[in-house]
C-alpha cells in the first residue's frame, strides 16, 4: 500500500475510500461492547500484556472500541501507533518504542502509559479497507513469539469478521425497515383506494335508489296513457307515441340500473 506522511503519521493512499467505508460500519464514537471487551481481555491474558485495544483510526483521532487496561476512549491520530498499523496487511511490531526514531518522542512513550512494546494486527474488512487494529501494549520492551504472532493475527481476523457481520445485519435490518415502510405505504394507498371505492359504490347506490322508482313511475305513466286513450275513444296514435317514448326512457333507466348493479357486484 502506498502511503504518504502528514503531521508525523502515515496516510494510506486509499484514505478517502477507507474513511467512507468506516462510516458505513457505524462504529466510530460508539461505546464499548461486551463481545469486543471479551476479546481484548482474552488477548491480554494470553499474551501477558497489561493493555489490549481495539482501535478505529479516524481522520483526526483514534477511537477505542475496546480498551482493556487503559482508561481512555480516544487519542489523537498523530500519536497513534495504530495509524502505522493500518498502512499494511501484516502485523506492525515495535519492540522498544524508546529506541525507535518514529516513536521515541511520542507523548505516549515519554509519558503515561509509557509505551515500550507495541504489536498491532490490522482490522481489514471484506472489501480490503483497513479500519484500525487489535493491538497489544506493554510498558517494557519485549519480543513476540511466532505462535503469539499467529494468535494475534487470528484474533484480529475475528474482530474484522465480526465488524463485517454487524454491518451486514445493519443493512439487513435497514432493508427490512424499508420493506415495512413500503408495505405500510401500500396499505395506506389501498385503504385510500378502498375509501374512494366505497364512496363510488355509495354514489352508485344513491343513483340506483333514485332511478329505480322513477323508472317504475314512467312505466306506469306510459301504461295509464294507453288506457286513458282507449277509454276516451280518442285516436290513440299521439298518446301511443308518447307512451312508447316514456317506455323507452324507462327501459334505458333500467339498463343503467343493471350496469350500476354490475359495478357493485
Amino acid at each position: 500500500m502506498t502511503v504518504h506522511r502528514s503531521n508525523g503519521f502515515p496516510i494510506p493512499s486509499d484514505e478517502v475510500l477507507r474513511l467512507e467505508v468506516m462510516a458505513g460500519f457505524d462504529l466510530f464514537e460508539t461505546p464499548p461492547e461486551r463481545e469486543f471487551d471479551q476479546i481484548t481481555r482474552l488477548a491480554a491474558e494470553l499474551m501477558d500484556v497489561p493493555i489490549c485495544l481495539i482501535s478505529l483510526v479516524g481522520e483526526h483521532e483514534q477511537w477505542l472500541k475496546s480498551h482493556h487496561g487503559l482508561d481512555v476512549q480516544s487519542t489523537p491520530r498523530d500519536t497513534s501507533f495504530c495509524a502505522h498499523t493500518i498502512t499494511g496487511d501484516d502485523l506492525f511490531i515495535v519492540h522498544d518504542a524508546s529506541e525507535d526514531s518514529r516513536f521515541r518522542a511520542n507523548p505516549l512513550v515519554t509519558g503515561p502509559p509509557f509505551i515500550r512494546f507495541y504489536a498491532g494486527a490490522p482490522l481489514i474488512t471484506s472489501e480490503g479497507a483497513h479500519l484500525g487494529a487489535l493491538c497489544l501494549i506493554d510498558t517494557r520492551p519485549r519480543e513476540l513469539a511466532a505462535e503469539q504472532r499467529r494468535l494475534l493475527g487470528r484474533l484480529g481476523d475475528i474482530v474484522s469478521h465480526r465488524f463485517d457481520q454487524r454491518r451486514a445485519q445493519r443493512r439487513s435490518a435497514g432493508a427490512d425497515r424499508k420493506e415495512v415502510a413500503d408495505l405500510s405505504r401500500e396499505r395506506g394507498d389501498l385503504l385510500a383506494q378502498l375509501a374512494i371505492d366505497r364512496q363510488a359504490r355509495s354514489d352508485v347506490t344513491s343513483i340506483v335508489a333514485f332511478i329505480d322508482p322513477l323508472a317504475e313511475r314512467l312505466r306506469m305513466l306510459a301504461l295509464n296513457a294507453s288506457i286513458e286513450s282507449a277509454r276516451a275513444g280518442v285516436p290513440g296514435r299521439g298518446f301511443s307515441v308518447v307512451a312508447n317514448e316514456v317506455k323507452n326512457i324507462a327501459d334505458d333507466m333500467r339498463e343503467a340500473i343493471r350496469r350500476a348493479e354490475d359495478l357493485l357486484s
